[in-house]
């Protein structure tokens, strides 16, 4: 992490819990892989007119700088 002094292991937390496995992602981008279980009501439209179905999502907010997370469907 460039912006804290923090440190830490994947490792450990991966053999307290018994994984082969364990991913970190950082919170914008947990926060866009959940906008397709959001309700609508929790959804902000940006710009004017009405929602497109399947228009692209994205995340926007003060982080150290400001940040901004879109989920990219392939």
């Amino acid at each position: 992490m460039t912006n804290h002094h923090w440190s830490f292991s994947v490792s450990e937390p991966r053999r307290q819990l018994g994984t082969q496995q364990l991913v970190l992602v950082k919170d914008f981008t947990a926060t866009a892989l959940a906008l397709s279980e959001l309700p609508a009501a929790l959804l902000q439209q940006l710009g004017g007119g009405e929602p497109v179905p399947g228009a692209p999502k994205a995340v926007l907010g003060p982080g150290t700088a400001f940040a901004v997370s879109a989920p990219v469907q392939t």
